[in-house]
């Protein structure tokens, strides 16, 4: 029993592991348990081309990939992955899908995707953004401190400082409306 759990707990922490990287190392090759690596490959995304690297690898240290184990899990694992919640997250995270998911799955993955895509766009231009309301914010700051310049370059930060807080609300409120949009789908 006691080797048994050992062997579990090795699998798992190697499929972990494997996970991250698209390469495999003798010893993970040797204890490879490849339904479960094509699941988590699958949960993760990756296509059947991850696979080839990872036969590769494991042909180079002399240890055959078990392909039809692989590709088992992997289909499995598109059950999970091929999902409205998880397309949202993968959008969201701003990862690139690949069209891994199966035609009858892909359009429900789809809509969380595209809607998770939009958020991350939209959560990356409200931090540029504060970047450039915070700028405009010590410019004006430092044009307040310096007695050289005339009203109407002081002017024209101020002017600019409103600008930016001006874009700044706005792509924020383009931001909650996603998020809305999300929750109103049970995303989020």
């Amino acid at each position: 029993m006691q080797t048994r759990w050992s062997r579990l707990t090795l699998t798992l922490i190697l499929t972990s592991a494997l996970a991250a990287c698209a390469t495999m190392r003798p010893e993970e090759c040797m204890v490879a348990d490849w339904y479960l690596i094509g699941e988590m490959d699958a949960r993760e995304g990756r296509t059947p081309a991850h696979l080839a690297n990872r036969a590769k690898d494991c042909s180079e240290a002399g240890y055959p990939a078990d392909e039809a184990s692989w590709y088992a899990g992997w289909e499995e694992g598109l059950l999970h992955f091929c999902t409205r919640e998880r397309g949202y997250r993968f959008g969201l995270d701003g990862q690139r899908y690949e069209s891994t998911c199966p035609g009858a799955l892909e359009p429900d993955f789809l809509f969380g995707y595209e809607l998770g895509r939009q958020t991350h766009a939209a959560d990356g231009e409200v931090e540029r953004l504060r970047r450039r309301l915070d700028e405009a914010d010590r410019q004006l700051r430092k044009g307040l401190e310096d007695d050289s310049l005339d009203r109407e370059a002081l002017d024209q930060l101020r002017r600019e400082q409103h600008r930016a807080s001006r874009e700044l609300r706005a792509a924020e409120l383009e931001r909650a409306e996603l998020i809305g949009r999300a929750a109103g789908h049970g995303l989020r």
